[in-house]
Order: C-alpha cells, then structure tokens, then sequence
C-alpha cells in the first residue's frame, strides 16, 4: 500500500538549528525560503524563527507548493506540504515534492555520519506494520470471511476477535486507516452502497478501543 513519507533528522538541537539556518542560506532556482510564512510559521507554533522554514517549490510540476519544517524535541522533520494551486496533492504528488526537496536541495548538505536520517518507504506491507502473529491472525480471518457481512458469521466473528485480541496481546496495533488501505488496495475491496468496509472500521476502533480500556494499554 502506498503512504505518505515521513522526513525526519535527529540530533542536538544546536547542530539541527545550524543545520536549518544552512539550509535557509541554499541558493537554487528550485526552491527558495519563504520568510513571511516562516515568521507566520513561527508565532503560529510559539516557537524560535530559527526552529521553523517554510519552502516555496518553483518547480511547476510541484502545483505552487510550500515545504514546512519544524525542530521539535531534537528533531527537524517535514512536517506538512500544502500546494496554493489545488486542493489536495495526494499521496504521489506530496512524495514526488518531498523526494526532490530531500535529493536535490537538503541532502547535499546534510552531513549523515552527524545526524540520524530517516525516511520512511512509500510502498509498505503489513509485514511491515505489524508482528508475525498479527499479520497471521488478519490473513485468517480476512482470507475466510464473507466480504459482504464480514464479522456476522460467528466463525468469522471468532476470526476477527482472534485478530483484535492477538494485536492487543502483543503490542502490534494496526492503525486504523493503514487496514482500511490494505483492505481497499491490497485485498482489493470495494467501496460499495452498503458501507461495509467504513462499518468495519467503526467496529475495529471501537473494539480496539474497549480491549485497550480493559487491558490498560495506552496508545503510544
């Protein structure tokens, strides 16, 4: 399933703030510091101009889009990209921006061997979301079930209890939406009249929700 990346670089909180005033110093004719929405950015979050930038692409294949930067707790992430031109850039868009912002303007000067980097994938697997047992668990129930009414027969309800409790006994949560896109584009079901795969959300996090409030798992 395709999701959106994540940006992150850890370090002192010194060193990540020369790092970002570097960055605001880069000359390229691909993106250039926006220093009114940075200022904005700043008093928006209470926080130092020099822990905040916002990015403006001059690309056009990049739909007028801005890049917001922030240093939170020892770490400079991505934290959002908005395009000014159309409503919502979608999983694609938004990585293609966040891929040519990261190879071709932060990177080069990003010393690696100083800070710890970390992109996460834009193709994923459940594999790769949660444990062994829980992957196990869901194939079993989601492989069985009838895909119209998916937890009414009770050996499907069974599989399906087995799967909430199996997550819950091991700490592998699967978040909501994450099932939801590996149901729609792995498992490939469909978003019919009925609502059933929205009525089985709604039926995961509240039961998610009840097993947590029982055992006394808090979310991370």
């Amino acid at each position: 399933m395709k999701k959106f990346i994540h940006l992150n670089i850890y370090g002192k909180d010194e060193d990540l703030i020369v790092l970002l005033n570097k960055l605001k110093t880069q000359d390229s004719k691909e993106f250039s510091l926006d220093k009114v929405k940075t200022e904005d950015y700043a008093l928006n979050l209470f926080r130092d101009k020099d822990r905040v930038a916002c990015f403006k692409s001059n690309l056009k294949k990049h739909f007028d889009s801005t890049i917001w930067l922030a240093i939170v707790d020892s770490k400079l992430s991505i934290t959002n990209i908005v395009s000014s031109s159309i409503s919502s850039l979608g999983i694609e868009r938004y990585n293609l921006i966040l891929k040519d912002f990261w190879e071709n303007f932060f990177k080069p000067i990003t010393d690696e061997n100083k800070y710890k980097v970390k992109i996460t994938k834009e193709i994923v697997t459940i594999e790769d979301l949660v444990l062994p047992n829980v992957v196990r668990a869901l194939n079993m129930w989601e492989s069985t079930c009838n895909k119209s009414y998916p937890i009414s027969h009770p050996n499907d309800r069974e599989r399906w209890f087995n799967f909430l409790k199996v997550s819950i006994e091991s700490c592998s949560i699967l978040p909501l939406e994450d099932l939801e896109k590996w149901l729609i584009e792995d498992k490939k079901w469909y978003i019919d009249e009925d609502d059933t795969v929205s009525d089985l959300m709604r039926d995961y996090e509240y039961g998610m929700d009840l097993l947590k409030f029982y055992t006394g798992l808090k979310d991370e």
